[in-house]
């Protein structure tokens, strides 16, 4: 935020709106709906609460592209800074994508049936993908805006890579629900205009008065946020520094 304008995160080719809960009540009205966690909640068989939320664009490129990945994950700075991130193998959780923009190309991709067998394993390669598993793969390409595709968060899955000679971009929102024995995940970052008019449901789905486990996402060290790339990595120790402070608040 800059001047109390705001904007964007750019990162590894993903442009990550931020503040992304404080641009309209409307996002937070639809993450919470109630027919939608109580479809969650079944298929969990627990309470769940939000742990990570976003709206992003990707664009067509040649060079950067999503790896194939699993998210029944937490993830989280230890006591000397580090981030650190863990497989929870037994855990089931949802994954909501919703296309906030027409997707011709570059759409979700999901590979199916495999919440049966990735295991604690986070991250798998084109080839082997590509090699085992490509008749399994589901693509949601030529989908409308509104497009939303709801799966077990423990499936493989990317976004397709792609190009196109307009160069349009994909955006979505992203939002990833956490049965209850699951840490909370990401702060919520909310306009207080808001807060009056949340249900009890909605603050207990975006954790009032709960204490975060990690940062919002794209987590990581300044030096990997910005350009600057060698004067963050210099302070890169003071920075983890400031880091541990935060958490020890």
């Amino acid at each position: 935020m800059i001047n109390g304008q705001m904007g964007y995160v750019s990162f590894s080719g993903y442009k990550y709106l931020f503040q992304t809960l404080s641009w309209s009540k409307h996002i937070i009205d639809f993450l919470t709906h109630p027919g939608l966690i109580e479809v969650i909640e079944e298929f969990t068989e627990d309470k769940v609460h939000i742990s990570n939320y976003r709206i992003y664009s990707s664009n067509s490129s040649k060079s950067k592209k999503m790896g194939w990945h699993t998210d029944n994950k937490i993830d989280f700075y230890d006591e000397d800074g580090n981030f650190i991130t863990k497989t929870i193998k037994e855990d089931k959780g949802i994954i909501l994508i919703s296309y906030l923009s027409d997707v011709i190309d570059g759409g979700t991709q999901i590979i199916e049936g495999s919440h049966k067998w990735a295991g604690d394993k986070e991250y798998w390669s084109s080839d082997e993908v590509e090699s085992k598993y490509k008749d399994k793969i589901i693509t949601f390409n030529n989908r409308k805006a509104g497009t939303t595709i709801i799966y077990d968060y423990r499936c493989v899955h990317r976004a397709k890579p792609y190009e196109n000679k307009l160069k349009e971009d994909r955006i979505s929102a992203f939002c990833q629900y956490s049965r209850s024995s699951l840490p909370v995940g990401e702060p919520i970052l909310l306009p207080t205009e808001f807060v009056d008019e949340l249900t009890s449901e909605q603050k207990r789905l975006l954790n009032f008065n709960k204490k975060p486990s990690t940062l919002n996402w794209p987590i990581g060290g300044p030096w990997e946020l910005y350009k600057r790339e060698w004067f963050f990595k210099k302070r890169k120790d003071d920075i983890k520094q400031f880091i541990k402070k935060i958490l020890n608040w």
